[in-house]
């Protein structure tokens, strides 16, 4: 056998040997490299939250205008139907817009992640607007609790529901945190080495 042959094995075995320190040295560095970690900071907006507002205020807008004008509340005045039925028409009106904003935002966001090759995990910002539109619809009808004593019963539930929203969306947003603040994914380098009378590979990775 060659003395350049065993040359050759020695140091790819030495090589693959060390795969592990070397491995854990780099997991133990100073933090991802620096485009990494600029990619990880500039993720823009995924827009779901503008999507989940505006279908809660549309979908409980529409509600409102269809029960405003069409009288549901009996034993209130017609101006009071009036009122609700104008403001389900301004919510919903409202909704319509974030839906549109919403689209193009998320398709923004989806054409930066697919080009960056990322897996974004969630950012519970759904969870939170979607959570605050709920309380401040169980404040309105606390609101109307003096004209409809029923609407307590509505208000005590959407308030519930948007905590437990809310709470949700902060569970997401610490996942999203720690992934932001984390180091890049597994990933392995091999690079030939030569010298005088050897030849030998580098192992390099991050585990």
């Amino acid at each position: 056998m060659r003395p350049s042959s065993v040359a050759l094995g020695l140091c790819v075995t030495a090589a693959l040997a060390t795969a592990t320190t070397t491995a854990s040295a780099a997991e133990t560095s100073a933090g991802p490299p620096a485009s990494d970690a600029a990619t990880r900071a500039a993720v823009p907006a995924e827009g779901v939250g503008l999507l989940v507002g505006g279908a809660i205020a549309a979908g409980l807008g529409a509600g409102m205008a269809i029960a405003g004008f069409g009288d549901s509340c009996k034993t209130c005045d017609a101006s009071f139907n009036d009122r609700m039925g104008y403001a389900g028409i301004a919510s919903l009106a409202a909704g319509a817009g974030l839906i549109v904003g919403g689209s193009v935002v998320r398709r923004r966001f989806v054409h930066w992640r697919d080009a960056h090759r990322l897996r974004v995990p969630k950012r519970g910002n759904g969870l939170f607007v979607g959570g605050g539109t709920v309380l401040g619809f169980g404040v309105v009808a606390f609101a109307m609790t003096p004209n409809a004593p029923k609407a307590a019963i509505l208000g005590a539930l959407w308030t519930l529901g948007g905590a437990g929203m809310i709470a949700g969306g902060a569970v997401l947003r610490s996942r999203f945190g720690r992934w932001k603040r984390s180091e890049t994914t597994a990933s392995l380098r091999v690079s030939p080495t030569f010298g005088r009378h050897t030849a030998g590979l580098t192992v390099v990775g991050r585990f």
